[in-house]
């Protein structure tokens, strides 16, 4: 037991008079450009196989029996480093700070180009992350987890939004006039007669990058907005060569196959546009000279229009749609070119049946809410949309880059509508109809750049076309009349006691055409500040 402790007692000794006899290299491993650390460098006694590797803080260590060495340093693209006359001393810490350059020869030529994806969340997050006003958003990876078909479903998704009339975007309870559209950079027209307003179902889902809402203002925006800035931008995802062709039909309770009512089509009613048929024939007068003629001439004026009144039956069909989209990319020299084709297109049919009952307060004490009048209306519509969108880009260069777009969407909406009504008020049996045809146009052109003016600056430029055409031609509704008390007798038009009225007998056309040319250019420039130029201050300028 006693020659059992005293090996123990000398192996512990010897331990700690071995310890006493060794020394310690330290130190940090720095990129000799920027100063940051290198984390993972190899750091080794030349000729030995004695060293370590630097931590997450850049230092590393290592003991060594006292005397003087050669570091050397080595890491994945930088170039060796040697550190002559490390003196180590007993009991003594050497500590050293090595820098390191990068292997530029070895790096030289290598140009990697990559776009920055914009349509998904994370994109989106980082994107109102960084933004200089309080933005909000939705992207094309959340739009495609919905069934969402066309803008004004999309918006409804972003809080603090809702829409009005399925189309029209309210910005914290503020209508389409207080807010500002811009599609791909570039202003909406209005689609509306009397009022400043962007109709939201005219832009298809599937065509959505993303839809961004800026509600406080910002350099880069326009200035003319209450609500918010509404931004949408279209796909133009071009990394691969694709085709993809999609086609779905659905069956509509309640219209699908069953019966009815329509005005008399025109030939190209299923493209979403009318051929001609329901405008006014040529040389038909304005309105200031229709009235100053004479009554024999208005007759003569009037007889030019199509005495067609009744609507006639038809069977609807299942829905329909059809999608098409197609990326490209290839070169032209040195220049890599992609183009983002997609068509889509979509025809459904609705029937709806509508019951009112208009009541007022009894005649008799004690008694109340007679029964004033009902109304049964039946509505019976039929949508076709075809969008077509075409994005082509231009890369000149790692620095340059130019972009051209293209959207064009047309919208048809036919509309009648038959209704039975009874008015016990004044004895009397309704039975009025109305026929509505409804198209709608909209092209927005971009041509833009975007351009990397050394490592701090970058312009960013942007001029387009935008064109919204509505139609409304020859809408058309009629009132009929017979006494309650006279079931038997044929219903007998009403007509108003003189001139146009808003609610009998009338024909009623209008057109509207707007366009916006535009051009914008904003210019970045980062300036780096402090002693270390870790304090980054931007300038933004343009017009």
């Amino acid at each position: 037991m006693l020659n059992k402790i005293l090996l123990v007692t000398s192996c512990t000794l010897l331990s700690f008079w071995a310890s006493a006899q060794q020394a310690t290299i330290k130190g940090v491993v720095r990129d000799a450009a920027n100063k940051e650390v290198i984390i993972g460098a190899n750091v080794a006694i030349e000729g030995t196989t004695t060293g370590s590797s630097t931590d997450l803080e850049g230092n590393f260590a290592i003991k060594v029996a006292p005397g003087t060495y050669k570091l050397k340093v080595s890491y994945v693209s930088y170039k060796p480093q040697a550190v002559e006359n490390v003196v180590a001393e007993v009991g003594k810490v050497a500590v050293v700070e090595i820098f390191i350059e990068e292997d530029v020869t070895t790096l030289e030529g290598v140009e990697v180009i990559a776009e920055r994806p914009t349509n998904t969340t994370v994109a989106l997050v980082n994107e109102i992350k960084f933004a200089t006003s309080v933005v909000v958003g939705v992207s094309a990876d959340q739009i495609q987890k919905t069934q969402d078909r066309d803008a004004g479903q999309v918006v409804r998704r972003i809080p603090g939004v809702s829409v009005a009339d399925d189309r029209f975007i309210v910005v914290r309870g503020l209508g389409a006039r207080y807010n500002t559209v811009l599609l791909n950079d570039v202003l909406t027209p209005s689609s509306e007669v009397d009022v400043k307003s962007f109709s939201f179902d005219m832009i298809p889902s599937g065509v959505i990058d993303r839809i961004t809402i800026s509600k406080s203002g910002a350099a880069e925006n326009p200035g003319e907005f209450g609500g918010g800035v509404i931004k949408i931008y279209t796909k133009s995802d071009m990394e691969e060569n694709r085709t993809n062709f999609s086609i779905s039909t659905s069956y509509r309770s309640g219209t699908t196959f069953n019966s009815a009512l329509r005005q008399t089509p025109g030939s190209t009613d299923f493209l979403g546009f009318d051929n001609g048929g329901r405008w006014l024939p040529g040389g038909f007068p304005s309105r200031s000279r229709f009235i100053a003629g004479s009554g024999t001439e208005r007759a003569g004026f009037a007889n030019q229009l199509p005495n067609d009144w009744n609507p006639q039956s038809y069977t609807p069909t299942p829905d329909l749609r059809l999608g098409f989209n197609t990326t490209r990319t290839f070169n032209l020299g040195k220049m890599e070119v992609g183009n983002l084709t997609a068509i889509n297109y979509s025809n459904t049919h609705q029937v709806q049946t509508i019951l009112q009952d208009r009541f007022i307060e009894g005649r008799t004490p004690g008694v109340n809410n007679l029964l004033d009048a009902n109304f049964n209306d039946a509505f019976y519509g039929n949508n076709v949309r075809l969008g077509v969108l075409s994005n082509f880009i231009f890369r000149l260069n790692s620095k340059n880059k130019l972009e051209f777009r293209n959207l064009f969407n047309q919208m048809g909406s036919t509309e009648t509508t038959l209704r039975n009504a009874q008015d016990f008020g004044s004895g009397i049996d309704l039975r009025n109809v109305g026929q509505r045809y409804e198209q709608r146009s909209i092209y927005s052109g971009q041509l833009a750049g975007k351009h990397d003016l050394g490592e701090n600056a970058k312009l960013n430029w942007n001029t387009g076309l935008s064109f919204t055409s509505r139609r409304e031609p020859d809408f058309r509704r009629f009132r009929t009349s017979r006494a309650q008390d006279q079931p038997g007798e044929t219903f007998s038009l009403v007509m108003p006691p003189s001139g146009g009225a808003l609610f009998d007998n009338a024909r009623f056309y209008s057109n509207l055409n707007e366009y916006v040319v535009m051009a914008s250019a904003n210019y970045d420039q980062n300036f780096k500040l402090g002693k270390d130029k870790s304090l980054i201050t931007k300038l933004k300028a343009g017009f």
